[in-house]
């Protein structure tokens, strides 16, 4: 399988059916997508004893809460006598949760608190509460930044991999941030085919005329080169003389991130932040805002992106920043990125269809990740 994308005298994405096919993409979920650290919410959406929030992931409705002792908690909410939901909102405030089936009820944390008169049916006799909580989801936080993994199997945590890989992200604070907006996009294509476009801007003169005004696209190719890892650092290069990512290079919103709210200089061509490969999560943080991407795969011709912003915590909305004007890079570019991806991707489900040679001056990146993608498909399972 590692040869698929090496050629004598070039390489390429990968064959067909590696985005169409339901049973590759089932093998996907298996390798890849339950393996890796997945970013889902930041600790700021979740303040409060009993605040929670819900995610889907491939197929698996996740629960981040802060229980009574304001410990960060991710859990299934399926219920561990039948399956029902013990959740159906996106987010809330909760004492517990009730499965509305019959009743069972779980705490912040998980443990099976109440499973009315079971105790009087169950052949043996009075049932193990303890054996019947939540089903537990692997959980790390960095900076505020929530993680799960979805592994049954103990996962290495993510944050020591970042304090290292992501240092020049720590003088912004990300724990000290706030999401200001987040959109869902719905993406007919293969979710491959869309991280493939997020790792080379050959397309972006022709395609993103608004994000080439800030950035410097010979800086983002350079820093693109990576070996075939896990997780890197990185952020998205401005040109020289722009402050942010952002139409004409100027603060967005105030406060400015992190040590930078205390009258420090304005860092001229700002840019850091981290990937995790084959790239379900990338973020980007600038000395106003911050910008995170997660790529949820649905099914082989259906992906979720999931693009949120965040400001400093103490900014407000119509004071301090503009939410139309903070996201309006972004959405443009992703708005442009979908129609190339949904057209791209009928040109790929052709019978006839074979991958083309890659620039090696202008599409580095996605060796990098399709290379790992390859070392994830092929580890033992």
């Amino acid at each position: 399988m590692t040869s698929v994308i090496e050629h004598e005298e070039y390489f390429t994405t990968l064959p067909r059916e590696y985005y169409l096919s339901q049973e590759i993409f089932d093998r996907e979920i298996d390798q890849i997508f339950t393996q890796q650290w997945h970013y889902v919410a930041h600790e700021s959406e979740i303040p409060r004893k009993g605040d929670y929030v819900t995610v889907q992931l491939v197929g698996e409705s996740v629960m981040i809460t802060r229980d009574q002792n304001l410990a960060v908690n991710a859990m299934l909410t399926a219920c561990r006598h039948r399956g029902h939901s013990v959740c159906s909102n996106a987010s809330g405030n909760a004492r517990r949760f009730v499965c509305p089936y019959h009743n069972w009820s779980f705490g912040l944390d998980g443990r099976l608190l109440k499973a009315p008169t079971i105790d009087d049916v169950s052949v043996g006799g009075p049932i193990e509460y303890s054996e019947f909580g939540l089903f537990p989801v692997q959980v790390d936080v960095w900076q505020g930044m929530i993680f799960v993994c979805l592994s049954k199997e103990p996962k290495e945590p993510i944050s020591p991999v970042l304090d290292d890989i992501a240092r020049d992200v720590l003088p912004l604070e990300p724990a000290r941030m706030k999401k200001a907006y987040e959109l869902t996009y719905e993406v007919d294509a293969n979710w491959k085919s869309l991280i493939e476009n997020f790792l080379e801007c050959y397309h972006c003169t022709g395609n993103h005329p608004e994000l080439c005004e800030p950035m410097d696209l010979d800086a983002t190719v350079e820093s693109s080169i990576r070996p075939a890892v896990e997780v890197y650092g990185g952020g998205l290069p401005l040109k020289t003389g722009m402050k942010t990512l952002s139409p004409n290079g100027e603060v967005m919103s105030r406060p400015l991130l992190g040590t930078l709210e205390n009258g420090a200089e304005i860092p001229d061509a700002f840019g850091a932040g981290f990937g995790i490969q084959p790239f379900f999560t990338r973020a980007f943080f600038h000395v106003d805002h911050a910008v995170i991407h997660s790529i949820r795969p649905v099914e082989p011709g259906h992906v979720q992106w999931v693009t949120r912003w965040f400001v400093h915590e103490d900014a407000v909305e119509g004071t301090d920043y503009n939410v139309d004007d903070l996201t309006s890079m972004w959405k443009v570019t992703n708005e442009q990125d979908i129609a190339l991806l949904t057209e791209a991707f009928r040109g790929v489900k052709s019978r006839h269809w074979t991958p083309g040679p890659l620039s090696a001056a202008k599409e580095p990146a996605i060796k990098s990740a399709l290379s790992q993608y390859l070392l994830m498909m092929d580890a033992p399972s």
